[in-house]
């Protein structure tokens, strides 16, 4: 006979199963009851990454814009840490666009006062549209986690240059 809480059971498989929920159970509250505990822990400021701005394909001026707050808000409320520029291509990639971007985007942000070292771009990967995610972090965190959903096979690889045209030039065909 095995008694559980209070009750008395036949000894036997249905005995142990009973005994092995049992345990379980209280398992599973204690786990519940840390991860409570983890989560509701005040953040140490200053540890804690930031998404700061995300956007697709948009012109120059609305990117130097979303660039200029960047710059601001690293400035006056985070001086010491790190942006994290993360570009990710599309399924139809022009040759080279992404480095040009992520090139322009940087060299913007030094002249606005923001040393180098700070600014890291990567390329990220692929999705399913070009996508700049802009990560701030503090100094001694790391670096933000990459989430392509495109495979590199599934992208297509076109050259986008166009050549400038100037006035009074006769192109033959």
């Amino acid at each position: 006979m095995t008694a559980i809480r209070g009750r008395v059971f036949a000894a036997g498989p249905a005995a142990e199963l009973g005994r092995y929920m049992l345990l379980f159970h209280s398992e599973m509250r204690l786990v519940l009851s840390i991860v409570i505990c983890l989560v509701a822990l005040p953040s140490v400021p200053g540890q804690q990454p930031r998404m700061f701005d995300e956007w697709g394909k948009i012109s120059i001026n609305d990117e130097n814009a979303r660039l200029d707050n960047l710059a601001v808000f690293l400035q006056k409320e985070q001086p010491t840490w790190v942006v994290y520029l993360m570009f990710y291509d599309s399924t139809r990639v022009c040759a080279g666009e992404l480095n040009a971007r992520a090139t322009r985007a940087k060299k913007w942000l030094v002249t606005r006062g923001i040393e180098k070292d700070r600014i890291i771009w990567k390329n990220a990967g692929y999705r399913e549209n070009f996508t700049v995610e802009i990560w701030t972090w503090g100094p001694d965190v790391g670096e933000p986690s990459t989430y392509s959903t495109v495979s590199p096979t599934d992208v297509r690889v076109v050259n986008c240059y166009r050549a400038h045209r100037t006035r009074g030039t006769k192109h033959r065909i």
